[in-house]
């Protein structure tokens, strides 16, 4: 119970996502202070919500020399958008939380004091040839 921040957004893949010379698979190491209010309040009876901040993460890669393979550079910003606010059911079976909102359920992982999620491979392409 209680509220809780998120502090660290892992992508598989180990990038330089902001150019500073230093990769990481966490996109809070490579964007500065963005969607830092972003978390889950879990009430005492079930109840609860989801906060965003008003900041949103961009990430986009753009292709340096599309005949080479793997060769992107990555461009990060953080941009404002609306602060949202989703209510919440959560039931607790072990270390197993389960979030559900009225969009969709998610299953989250209790280990000590780090409360983790996956939402699996989320992405959106464009060709702008």
């Amino acid at each position: 119970m209680g509220t809780w921040l998120v502090s660290k957004l892992e992508v598989e893949s180990i990038r330089d996502f902001n150019g500073d010379g230093e990769s990481s698979n966490n996109i809070f190491n490579e964007i500065a202070n963005c969607s830092r209010g972003d978390g889950f309040i879990f009430n005492a009876d079930g109840s609860g919500q989801i906060v965003s901040d008003s900041e949103l993460i961009e990430l986009d890669a753009d292709f340096i020399d599309p005949s080479v393979s793997g060769n992107l550079e990555y461009i990060t910003n953080c941009v404002s958008g609306p602060e949202l606010t989703f209510d919440i059911t959560w039931t607790q079976q072990e270390n197993t939380i389960t979030v559900i909102s009225a969009s969709e359920t998610n299953m989250l992982l209790l280990s000590g004091n780090e409360l983790s999620v996956f939402f699996g491979k989320q992405f959106s392409s464009s060709n702008n040839f």
